[in-house]
């Protein structure tokens, strides 16, 4: 349990009630306690007095929270229930001022000499009232910050709940769009290719095995997902033979941090598909994965130019922007520019903790 940022013992909020009351009463009666003790002679008999008030103290402040919260008082407007607490607070100090007269009387032998008239009895209700006043706004404080953290708790389950929803529905567009693509070129060389178009079925096959294992989990490592890409350009490689050119560079330290499966794979198909696809002679795909600044820079740089059209720039993108911003709390950033007059450029940073290492 967590308090004002002090982290608490774990115990059932049924003890940690009961704790506080019997502490808390018990305090208070002392330091009253020592007051007449400072002012009086006092014998044996005034520690059943302070028992005695400790008692009721509890027993009243336990049978105003049972009653509150019977009545549902803690669903009250502020002003209704400010009206019920000050009434309940008079009540109860009424109960303990009538009842500790005769028993301060009793107790306490100066005090029956004493003539009790309306000043004292007056200041008598407005000393109980300032305890009771403030055990109830001790707890209803408490129970608003108890509601308080449930509702936070709730709101971030449900939150997760949703993201995990988005997420999976994420997921869940790749592979068709995939497939489609990957059907597509396999379905152009069948009648002219056919042995090229059975060697590209099964890399195909290979990679689907590959997808649909990968999209159980959040997030994979960078050296999964390049061996996701590595499968995928192969199988281009089929179609477009020496018209496409694939290098890359990734650091060692990078090779286990974290990534969204599919997501390179899917910025590498846009490449092919808006970029390589589109140039006579081909061209090149050219990814890298480093650090810099503690952030986890990938890029892809590829030959082509940014379609005019938003639509143009295909599903994928959008795709990423969203995946990345459920997989990192915003943390990512992703940019898509013409690196120059024959060149894309998609950069994405991630930043670090030391928990994204492999220790």
């Amino acid at each position: 349990m967590t308090l004002l940022g002090l982290s608490l013992p774990r115990m059932d909020k049924n003890r940690w009630y009961w704790t506080c009351q019997v502490l808390g009463w018990a305090t208070l009666m002392s330091v009253t306690a020592y007051f007449y003790i400072s002012r009086f002679q006092v014998g044996a008999p005034f520690l059943l007095n302070v028992m005695l008030n400790i008692g009721l103290g509890i027993s009243l402040t336990h049978y105003y929270r049972k009653y509150a919260l019977l009545n549902l008082w803690l669903s009250l407007n502020l002003d209704k229930l400010v009206v019920r607490v000050i009434a309940a607070v008079v009540l109860m100090s009424l109960i303990m001022t009538i009842i500790n007269i005769p028993l301060d009387s009793i107790t306490v032998p100066e005090m029956a000499e004493i003539d009790f008239d309306n000043a004292m009895f007056i200041r008598s209700m407005f000393l109980w009232g300032s305890y009771f006043a403030i055990w109830t706004l001790t707890w209803h404080l408490y129970v608003l910050y108890d509601q308080l953290v449930n509702t936070q708790k709730e709101r971030l389950k449900m939150q997760a709940i949703l993201k995990e929803s988005a997420f999976q529905n994420l997921k869940s567009q790749l592979n068709p769009h995939f497939l489609f693509n990957s059907l597509n070129s396999i379905r152009a060389m069948v009648d002219d290719e056919p042995e090229q178009a059975k060697d590209a079925i099964n890399k195909l096959s290979s990679l689907l095995r590959s997808s649909l294992s990968l999209a159980k989990s959040k997030t994979v490592n960078t050296i999964v997902e390049l061996q996701t890409v590595k499968n995928y350009i192969e199988l281009e490689k089929i179609r477009f033979e020496d018209r496409l050119d694939f290098h890359y560079h990734v650091e060692d330290k990078t090779v286990y941090l974290p990534v969204p499966p599919m997501m390179l794979q899917t910025l590498v198909e846009n490449a092919v598909k808006h970029g390589i696809s589109k140039q006579k002679n081909g061209g090149f795909i050219e990814l890298k994965s480093v650090v810099e600044k503690g952030e986890h820079v990938i890029t892809i740089r590829n030959t082509g130019q940014l379609p005019t059209d938003v639509e143009g720039r295909g599903y994928g993108i959008a795709n990423t922007l969203e995946r990345l911003r459920l997989v990192f709390n915003g943390r990512a950033t992703f940019n898509l520019v013409n690196d120059s007059n024959e060149t894309v450029l998609t950069e994405i940073k991630i930043p670090l903790y030391e928990s994204d290492y492999r220790g």
